[in-house]
């Protein structure tokens, strides 16, 4: 009986140095500034984890949805496609009745340009119009004058054949005019073009005409005509343009 009472109280005394230890180790871990800093940094870890992700994901977000170029085309449906630096359409825009009918109309949103400016030109209200022989203005703006032009020569690709197709350059600051008038840039070259023989017209004057109808006007008041003789545009102030297909 003694030896039985000797070792159960040996054990309760093995048990009470072990909470001792215990409550040692547990308060030099929280008191110790290392030991803390580790804790904390390993808690830290997945919520830095997230943040970096978070932040990668809203600047890649930015990346792809902001404007880098700006492609106009002009028939009487006057409309632009906002050009991301991957190439992709991220919006579209359209500056009178007829183009805003046809930016509802189609679905080229995140198309590669070359493909969405052929869903535009292969549209019914755009093969209406070309079919009464109209004229089509087709124009890369753009920050990059070297990605400009090799845009503009991929659209040009796009139509070896079709006639009366006008294709040329702008810079931003010319665009930001045009908008500021009202008009999609490649209407507002026009625009200045005649302004130029007819100084009374307005922009307002020129919003529901064709590109025919106010290249005729220029015509009629002593101007040239869309790249005649000179495989250029022709619109003035300082614009540089390209000439495509011919007539």
């Amino acid at each position: 009986m003694n030896n039985r009472l000797k070792q159960a109280f040996d054990s309760i005394q093995a048990e009470a140095g072990l909470k001792e230890q215990t409550k040692a180790y547990i308060a030099g871990r929280i008191h110790n500034p290392e030991t803390r800093k580790k804790s904390t940094y390993r808690r830290l870890l997945p919520v830095m984890a997230c943040l970096f992700l978070l932040a990668a994901g809203f600047g890649g977000y930015r990346l792809y949805f902001t404007q880098t170029s700006i492609i106009s085309i002009d028939v009487n449906p006057s409309m632009e496609l906002n050009i991301n630096r991957f190439g992709r359409v991220i919006s579209v825009s359209g500056f009178n009745e007829d183009g805003r009918r046809l930016a509802d109309k189609v679905d080229i949103r995140f198309m590669d340009y070359v493909s969405a400016v052929d869903e535009i030109l292969s549209t019914n209200s755009i093969a209406l119009y070309l079919s009464r022989d109209e004229m089509v203005s087709i124009s890369v703006v753009g920050r990059d004058e070297r990605e400009s032009r090799k845009m503009l020569a991929d659209i040009e690709a796009c139509f070896p054949d079709k006639k009366n197709v006008c294709c040329y350059m702008g810079s931003f600051d010319e665009a930001d005019a045009a908008h500021l008038a009202g008009l999609s840039f490649g209407k507002y070259c026009a625009f200045l073009e005649l302004q130029e023989v007819d100084p009374d017209v307005t922009a307002d004057d020129v919003k529901g005409l064709t590109m025919r109808q106010i290249r005729e006007r220029i015509g009629a008041c002593g101007g040239g005509t869309c790249g005649e003789n000179t495989g250029e545009c022709g619109y003035g102030r300082g614009h540089r343009h390209r000439r495509r297909t011919g007539r």
